[in-house]
């Protein structure tokens, strides 16, 4: 059922737009992938079947947001084994530039941006690779980003959800940084100004300050 909700062109245009970990209302997502409102509705009403996506009420408008952030995760891997279409048209290129360059992949950063902040904490030392091949985050590196500005209650040792983890880029074909800690990254990039959100996309730009924070990285 999940894969033929997603093989659905509407419901694919519906998750891309919420892989920005935003909340969005059905009137926005039917603005932001062109698509008509009742068509969008119908999508939403099908992904919330397979628990794909959660739809809330806020007063009289209904609100949708990703389940989980393990949607997200297997969004982005779908992403990396199906290559995209070539974009036609400059708007569509552009776009996908934007996309390639940095993006948020639910509530951590993606692209060419969250590709070289993983291999940063990783060349510093910040981030390990265990036996395994997973990454693992010791109190060195978790003063180190603490020292850099990241909330140290966002990175707090207790929780489900793992610490740091390895999340397969569909743009990059190497993998971004995931977990608690990517989100937090991400949360003092968005709050700082260092990246800023693009307009109708998922696509954030990176400031003068983002850049000057990578390079201190």
């Amino acid at each position: 059922m999940v894969a033929r909700v997603i093989a659905n062109p509407t419901s694919a245009s519906v998750l891309d737009a919420l892989l920005s970990d935003r909340v969005l209302t059905v009137g926005a997502i039917a603005a932001e992938t062109g698509r008509a409102r009742s068509t969008v509705s119908d999508a939403v009403s099908a992904l919330a079947a397979a628990g794909l996506v959660v739809r809330r009420r806020r007063g009289r408008t209904t609100i949708v947001e990703l389940a989980s952030g393990e949607v997200a995760d297997a969004l982005e891997a779908l992403g990396r084994l199906a290559e995209p279409p070539a974009p036609i048209g400059l708007r569509a290129a552009s776009r996908m530039e934007a996309l390639r360059r940095a993006r948020t992949c639910y509530d951590h950063l993606a692209g060419e941006v969250g590709v070289a902040i993983a291999d940063r904490l990783l060349c510093r030392g910040v981030l390990s690779t265990a036996p395994d091949g997973t990454w693992q985050l010791g109190e060195d590196g978790r003063r180190h980003l603490v020292h850099r500005g990241v909330d140290p209650a966002l990175i707090a040792a207790a929780g489900r959800r793992p610490l740091v983890r390895a999340c397969s880029d569909w743009t990059e074909h190497r993998p971004h940084l995931a977990g608690r800690v990517g989100g937090a990254i991400c949360s003092l990039m968005l709050q700082t100004g260092m990246v800023r959100r693009l307009p109708t996309s998922r696509a954030v730009r990176l400031t003068a300050a983002g850049e000057a924070w990578l390079a201190e990285l």
